[in-house]
């Protein structure tokens, strides 16, 4: 009797995850919320979404490795699509009270690759340090340790089982906000009403 209980409480939980994967494609716009660091391993980083009553693993993913899971964007509207995913350059887990996350400013390098080359065409002698410097300021490092509040955002995957990938917000994102913290339950909106059909 126990073991058929705790095989319906199991299978219940796999449909209620299938089910919450399946309202996260249907959304038109990312899901973001907040996330609380509760341990940290040489494997990963592990998290409790309160918002969500869940627990997972940030990913690890950096600008230079790229994204090794496909990521399930079909529903997302033309202008969220247009949003970058900016991807940390490096995620370090620095030991089992600490991880650092390295973000560079797209826009920022971009602004510093155009002063380098103005200083090179002028040619200036300290354009090398110049260029350095400029890089170096544009540069976001984040220490966290166990309880960090995080922002995430939840991003449902194109994969067989379905499954969702959490990962960190960079400070540059639009959708960035410094100060979030999980002040209570955030319901996830009803899916949009399909349009009427004249007929």
């Amino acid at each position: 009797c126990n073991s058929k209980n705790l095989s319906q409480r199991r299978a219940s939980e796999k449909a209620e995850f299938a089910f919450f994967c399946i309202l996260l494609r249907s959304r038109t716009t990312p899901f973001y919320t907040v996330a609380t660091v509760y341990e940290i391993t040489p494997k990963g980083v592990k998290v409790l979404l309160p918002n969500l009553n869940q627990a997972n693993v940030i990913q690890m993913w950096t600008r230079t490795g790229g994204v090794d899971t496909p990521l399930f964007t079909d529903n997302l509207t033309d202008a969220n699509k247009s949003e970058r995913m900016l991807l940390p350059d490096e995620f370090e887990i620095v030991d089992s009270q600490m991880f650092r996350v390295t973000w560079r400013n797209p826009d920022g390098t971009q602004q510093a690759l155009q002063q380098a080359r103005a200083a090179a065409m002028a040619g200036s002698s300290d354009s090398a340090d110049a260029i350095r410097q400029a890089i170096e300021e544009v540069d976001t490092v984040q220490e966290l340790k166990l309880m960090s509040v995080v922002q995430v955002v939840v991003v449902p995957t194109d994969t067989i089982p379905i499954d969702l990938a959490v990962m960190m917000v960079s400070p540059y994102h639009p959708s960035y906000a410094p100060t979030v913290t999980p002040a209570g339950p955030e319901l996830l909106p009803a899916p949009e009403p399909a349009a009427a059909t004249q007929g």
